[in-house]
């Protein structure tokens, strides 16, 4: 097989060594006539360390490049410290390679000195591919064609290979600019900068800073509003005087970098939805060309370089007659890994560069919850670090959902997996929040018959779920789930009716306040509020349960203890359902179970956890139940999955309460997904729910 590749930078290089790594036979094709990369610095984290390092360049990677001990998030203007990741050593054990920073020209002079001569040929700009049953063709400037089996477009984000294959693609403006510049080490020796990613957050702004070129360079890249420069250009000179307006009122240490900057010049960032497809037939592109990057998560020569790694074996396990279908593996292997991080890495530019003081301050809590509950910084980063793309490219293509036995588990499996999109996932939080209302809701309605009520239970709104023939049996305060971030009364309710009519009685759903808008104990305070609002409209106690599914289990206990500690009257019994109750994650069936929960995974949790507790103790016990005096509670009833990362939440919250004196029942069901009650097609659901009737009656 021999294989065409279009563009000789970082991404077609190591798409070079990756192919004759695999035995294949490759050319590579450059516009420029010398092989150079602009000055400026890029991060290579562990996920692309290690492909590098199965391509034989792990020790030319460590002579090259500046292992960071460390990610450090400030303030802009105040200099505090946001957020620590470290990584150094802890990072190479934990993700399998370590974090490097990389001079780009030195990087692309690695990857081209481990090519052999005659591979690499310069001054020849692509302007046409052609394919047919037997090959490709591509033509060039020069008058030269070339031919092969097989054409890869490495060409960038204005790629010429992606132009013939797939017609004119939009391309945005980002409407921000980044000033870079390199500041020699014999400048900035004064500031006594640890090899770290030091980065700043700011109103409208930011900035990144790290050593390269065995610390003998400061590299200094400074993203502003595009109307803060007039170039657009990746080689266009700014003023310096520019730059430095730009970050007038920075911290000092900010601002001694920021004065040390010379010549620098401007980068402007463009970005692309994600493309529903890559190629056609013997042809496909990479890197830039399929998927540019914004800055956010410095993943876009890494993203390259993990394309280049997957590719190659997809063509090397097919073969010269399976090359159309090594690409659609390829394709189907590398869209969903590159969408995501597309999508985070431009919705990270709200984070970054927040204006609102109130969102600033919900923003730094969120971040040092996250420091207490994940030192490590797992949460943000092991889903980008830790994945190997050679491990990916080799997995078998199953069914994900197989991880569950039985047709229905699986279908409910793959709601939870596919519930947040990709366009979800770039509005953030609101997004999350559409996303899990919308498949709620679409999927499980309210049962036939069911009269909702809206009811302000002195200043709280609730829902009243009635199903026929109901008003006079017991009352249910039921709290929905979705970890305190995301999840209403009213995605709630095809719950709440079927649970109202097994206890022959109505339920009340609270629409408590979330996160993290609000925080801890504010979902507590409404919950007493509506169970005292209720009791005042004359139902008396012992006709009245709480119940709560994933943070509404919790919530449900937590708001108990509170009732208990105020003196009030108690209700009658308490059912958690999948109770999230430990909201410092010490569950040790979260981990466990990574890769067959779908939703409760810890990346998820700890967002959830860090939005909840915004700088509190993540084992308050009006936040984590586990850790709560249970004594004096009413009966409770805990259901929970075998299989579900909070099973460990359950059967702890089962052990706490039984050894402080309470009546529990707990019962924990073999494949099934979290939350399976709600899911009303699953056999499992509907004894559960007849379960929860059957355990209030007996109480009320």
């Amino acid at each position: 097989m021999r294989v065409l590749v279009i563009g000789g930078g970082i991404g077609g290089m190591a798409a070079a060594l990756a192919l004759l790594g695999e035995g294949v036979e490759v050319e590579v094709y450059e516009a420029a006539p010398e092989l150079e990369e602009i000055g400026a610095g890029l991060q290579i984290s562990s996920n692309a360390a290690r492909s590098l390092q199965r391509l034989g360049l792990g020790d030319d990677l460590e002579r090259v490049g500046v292992a960071a001990e460390a990610i450090d998030m400030r303030d802009l203007r105040t200099n505090e410290l946001l957020h620590h990741t470290p990584l150094g050593e802890a990072a190479a054990q934990r993700y399998g390679a370590g974090f490097y920073q990389v001079h780009r020209p030195d990087l692309l002079g690695m990857l081209v000195a481990a090519l052999p001569a005659g591979i690499v040929h310069q001054g020849q700009r692509c302007v046409r591919v052609t394919q047919d049953a037997e090959g490709v063709t591509a033509w060039f400037e020069s008058g030269r064609t070339a031919s092969g089996d097989v054409v890869i477009g490495a060409d960038g984000i204005h790629s010429v290979v992606r132009r013939q294959l797939l017609g004119e693609q939009g391309l945005e403006f980002s409407k921000i600019i980044a000033w870079r510049s390199l500041i020699p080490a014999s400048r900035a020796a004064h500031l006594d900068l640890p090899p770290r990613c030091h980065v700043w957050w700011g109103p409208h702004r930011s900035a990144v800073v790290y050593w390269v070129s065995g610390m003998e360079l400061l590299n200094f890249v400074g993203i502003v509003p595009s109307e803060e420069a007039h170039a657009e250009s990746w080689t266009a000179q700014g003023e310096v005087a520019t730059v430095r307006r730009s970050y007038e009122g920075a911290a000092p240490q900010l601002q001694a970098i920021v004065d040390l900057v010379e010549a620098p010049f401007v980068t402007g960032y463009y970005f692309r939805e994600p493309l529903p497809r890559w190629g056609t037939g013997r042809a496909t592109i990479l890197g830039d060309a399929a998927h540019p990057m914004h800055p956010f998560l410095a993943q876009g020569a890494c993203q390259s370089i993990e394309d280049a790694v997957v590719v190659a074996r997809c063509l090397s396990r097919h073969g010269r007659a399976g090359a159309a279908d090594a690409l659609r593996e390829y394709e189907d292997r590398r869209r969903p890994r590159t969408s995501r991080v597309q999508t985070l890495a431009r919705s990270h530019e709200r984070m970054w560069h927040m204006s609102d003081p109130e969102e600033i301050d919900v923003r730094n809590g969120q971040l040092r919850t996250m420091m207490d509950v994940d030192p490590a910084g797992e949460t943000i980063w092991s889903w980008i670090y830790s994945y190997d793309p050679l491990e990916h490219a080799d997995a078998a293509a199953d069914d994900p959902a197989a991880v569950m036995q039985r047709t229905e588990s699986r279908r409910a499996w793959r709601l939870w997996a596919n519930m947040i999109g990709p366009e979800d996932r770039e509005k953030g939080t609101p997004g999350i929040r559409d996303a899990y209302d919308r498949m709620l809701l679409d999927n499980f309605p309210a049962t036939e018959g069911t009269v909702i009520e809206e009811v302000d239970a002195d200043g709280v709104a609730c829902l009243l779920v009635s199903p026929p023939d109901t008003a006079d049996g017991p009352v249910m305060v039921h709290l929905h789930g979705g970890g305190y971030l995301v999840g209403t009364a009213a995605s709630s309710t095809g719950l709440a009716s079927r649970l109202a009519a097994a206890i022959g009685g109505r339920c009340l759903v609270v629409d408590y306040r979330r996160a993290p808008e609000s925080v801890c104990p504010a979902p507590v305070e409404d919950t007493l509020t509506a169970y005292r609002w209720l009791l005042h409209q004359g139902v008396a106690p012992s006709r009245v349960a709480i119940s709560g599914e994933s943070a509404g289990g919790g919530l449900a206990v937590a708001a108990a203890v509170a009732l208990r500690d105020g003196g009030d009257s108690l209700p009658s019994c308490l059912i958690a359902l999948c109770p999230f109750a430990d909201l410092s994650l010490a569950g040790s069936s979260i981990d466990e179970t990574a890769g067959q929960d779908p939703i409760s995974t810890r990346q998820l949790l700890t967002q959830m956890a860090a939005s909840y507790l915004q700088g509190q103790d993540p084992t308050t016990p009006l936040a984590s139940p586990v850790y709560a005096d249970l004594r004096g509670l009413p009966p409770l009833l805990i259901q929970a999955s075998d299989v579900e990362a909070l099973r460990d939440d359950a059967l702890r919250l089962a052990a706490k309460a039984e050894g402080d004196g309470v009546d529990v029942e707990v019962d924990t069901y073999d494949d099934a997904v979290h939350m399976f009650p709600i899911f009303d097609f699953l056999s499992e659901a509907g004894r559960a729910v007849q379960q929860v009737g059957s355990f209030v009656q007996r109480h009320v």
